[in-house]
């Protein structure tokens, strides 16, 4: 029940932080609430993940571990993409929404990686 919670909630804030990315893409303001629904599920996401890890028995693997980090810098690196662009920039707040991107994307190819090895068995 917990992997599919928790591809329920990263699938989804994945595919929602396609649509705004494509909209950013093509220069079209993103609907806040679009933005924020994106946050929660990703934070969620996190949190589900962070369960299944501290309720694994034994030591979960580093990968696992990592991808839990790439998720948590991905959070951090949202956040600070705005704030970046009106201080520095569109050009450093552009390279810090790629940022972002990028660490999410590791971040969920590696927990679909742990969830295909049988990581949430555990």
């Amino acid at each position: 029940m917990q992997t599919v919670a928790l591809l329920l909630l990263l699938g989804t804030a994945a595919g929602l932080g396609l649509l705004l990315g494509w909209r950013w893409w093509h220069q079209r303001r993103n609907n806040p609430v679009h933005t924020a629904v994106h946050f929660i599920l990703g934070i969620a996401g996190l949190e589900c993940m962070l369960l299944m890890l501290r309720s694994a028995d034994g030591t979960p693997p580093r990968w696992a571990q990592l991808a839990a980090l790439l998720l948590g810098l991905a959070v951090m690196a949202g956040f600070a993409a705005p704030v970046v662009g009106r201080q520095w920039g569109r050009r450093s707040g552009t390279l810090a929404l790629v940022l972002h991107a990028a660490l999410a994307l590791a971040g969920v190819l590696l927990v679909l990686a742990w969830l295909l090895a049988g990581g949430a068995a555990r």
